[in-house]
């Protein structure tokens, strides 16, 4: 009897330590980041692609991802993952096709959750930054990096569709407050050399409002037949928000009192398990 009392309490307060651990916003459940990468021949047209890992570590509330391939055509490696003040997504991606009219790809996407907390309506900036290297070493040869964020209010499709084009989707865009346009920044660069480029979006969110930040990457190489051709996005994509003190992301890690908490309820769980009833 002692015994069958001992695991109820362990296991409310097992319970107890989950729910610290819970964040409040669970609803926001269509979040989470993935990795994708491939190799192809491309004389005119690619074809014959050869995939990697598909998700790497990610899926659907994945806080990370990775992924990587190679072969004789050439690499590719892309990461997606989760950092700063307002929990936004870091993408990275590198391409490099062997010479010999082959491909190389690189793509990462991540999308984020948020609950705006504020007491009063607030006019808040995303600041977007792109940086890498392109090394394009003829005519015959072609590669960039890109990036693609947006912002909605209300998504209409499913985390498994995000990574595929979310304009065939009936998304509710939140409306970029300066230009009026929807709140889209597309960050695009082909040209030999360095790439920094940066933009930003400007929006209001009212007292409880959620959206959803959507992020993507992509490394292109294409090869022609004298020399290797990398696309470097390694060096990333980054994002920010003016202020995200009141922005409450969908993916918060559990805090480390809740971690504490329950590493104290699993001992107490190993020492009930040791005891034997009177």
């Amino acid at each position: 009897m002692i015994r069958n009392q001992s695991k109820t309490l362990a296991s409310y307060l097992l319970a107890l330590a989950t729910t610290l651990g819970t964040n409040a916003n669970a609803a926001l459940t269509e979040w989470g980041a993935n990795a994708y990468v491939s190799t192809a021949d491309c004389p005119s047209f690619c074809t014959n692609f050869a995939f990697g890992p598909d998700n790497g570590s990610g899926g659907q509330q994945a806080v990370s991802a990775a992924s990587s391939f190679s072969d004789d055509r050439g690499n590719a490696n892309s990461a997606a993952s989760f950092s700063g003040a307002g929990n936004t997504p870091v993408l990275k991606a590198s391409a490099e096709a062997s010479t010999g009219f082959h491909g190389a790809f690189g793509s990462a996407v991540a999308i984020q959750g948020y609950t705006f907390n504020g007491s009063t309506t607030q006019t808040l900036e995303l600041t977007v930054d792109l940086t890498g290297q392109l090394t394009i070493p003829d005519a015959e040869s072609d590669a960039s990096l890109g990036a693609t964020v947006a912002l909605f209010s209300d998504l209409g499709f499913g985390y498994e569709e995000f990574y595929g084009n979310f304009f065939e989707f009936p998304v509710t865009w939140l409306t970029d407050t300066v230009t009026g346009f929807n709140a889209e920044l597309s960050l695009i660069e082909g040209e030999n050399g360095p790439v920094s480029k940066s933009g930003t979006l400007t929006f209001s969110v009212d007292p409880g409002d959620s959206f959803y930040l959507w992020a993507e990457i992509n490394a292109n190489a294409y090869s022609g037949p004298n020399a290797d051709v990398i696309a470097d996005g390694f060096n990333t994509l980054t994002m920010s928000f003016s202020d995200p003190s009141n922005l409450a992301p969908a993916a918060v890690p559990l805090p480390a009192a809740a971690w504490l908490f329950g590493s104290a309820v699993l001992g107490l769980m190993g020492g009930i398990a040791r005891r034997k009833p009177s």
